[in-house]
């Protein structure tokens, strides 16, 4: 009979200093690298009000790739959208706007006489959140740390005992906890020699010390430089996929030609001017529609700048 010592994870048997990291922890630090990277993108000085609400704007272009911004009681709030008609040369002519603080609220208006004043601001052309493409990366980055972590547990030595009959509770314990603290003594199975009546009524027949034999169990192969490596390679893929800034000539700087690097930051650039263009036409039709056509503002967004002055 197996030996039933320990219904935790592997991650706490191992974890020396108590502080047990899961798997969600994982998901939410790449999700925030992620998010991170992308409001580091955008920065706006000027622009009437629109520099005090530019950061929220962001942030919800980033996790949801459309955001209003309208005027209700002199105030100006955040709000979801939705077309009244479906026309792309007149996008958001008519829209009822859903105000983000207070659901319950919903404004009706128009491009044509504004009975409220707002601006529409899209992520790209797509409308496409970005931290909505990034699941099935975070999945198999950490199906991978999954396999880290039980080869880190399958790689140790071991001690395997071989007794003849299931030991007692207290001395499976016992060893388990030698065994965590590093310090091993073990002479033999004490609350095991002689079973109590309940396991004399189970046939126990109790474990005498030259019964008590062991053998060592030593890995055939460490995989975990194969995982760390599927890890990294689909690291990589999401920041290719999702347009994220990384080295793609990172085994080949000294090598590599102006016209190779260059190349290789082609479609970071791409992105980047993509984003920049949809927050530009929201800056510009903000001015026009809150700032009456007037004001000054300095727009960067990646490599790319935007002033107006």
């Amino acid at each position: 009979m197996p030996i039933n010592t320990w219904d935790g994870t592997l991650e706490e048997l191992h974890d020396l200093e108590g502080k047990i990291f899961t798997h969600e922890d994982l998901e939410t630090a790449i999700k925030q690298y992620v998010f991170n990277y992308y409001c580091g993108l955008s920065n706006l000085e000027g622009a009437g009000q629109l520099a005090e609400y530019f950061d929220d704007i962001d942030e919800k272009l980033i996790t949801h790739g459309e955001i209003a911004l309208v005027e209700y009681n002199d105030k100006k709030f955040l709000a979801n959208i939705k077309e009244e008609q479906n026309n792309l040369l007149n996008k958001y002519d008519e829209v009822t706007l859903t105000l983000l603080d207070n659901p319950k609220i919903q404004i009706k208006s128009n491009k044509k006489d504004y009975p409220y004043r707002y601006v529409v601001f899209e992520n790209n052309k797509q409308n496409e959140a970005y931290m909505k493409q990034i699941d099935y990366f975070i999945q198999q980055m950490i199906g991978e740390v999954k396999k880290m972590a039980r080869d880190a547990f399958l790689c140790e030595r071991k001690l395997i005992f071989i007794v003849p009959e299931q030991p007692d509770e207290a001395d499976a314990q016992y060893l388990v906890k030698m065994w965590k603290k590093g310090i091993f003594f073990f002479i033999a199975f004490e609350k095991s020699r002689r079973p109590g009546k309940m396991g004399g009524s189970d046939g126990k027949q109790g474990i005498h010390p030259s019964q008590v034999n062991f053998q060592t169990y030593e890995p055939k192969l460490d995989m975990v430089q194969w995982y760390i490596r599927n890890y990294e390679f689909w690291h990589a893929k999401m920041e290719k996929y999702l347009g994220i800034r990384h080295d793609p000539l990172v085994q080949k700087q000294e090598r590599a030609s102006v016209a190779e690097v260059n190349a290789s930051t082609s479609p970071f650039d791409a992105f980047e001017r993509r984003g920049f263009k949809s927050r530009v036409r929201g800056i510009k039709e903000y001015i026009k529609v809150f700032e009456g056509g007037k004001g000054s503002c300095n727009f960067t967004y990646g490599k790319y700048k935007f002033s107006l002055s």
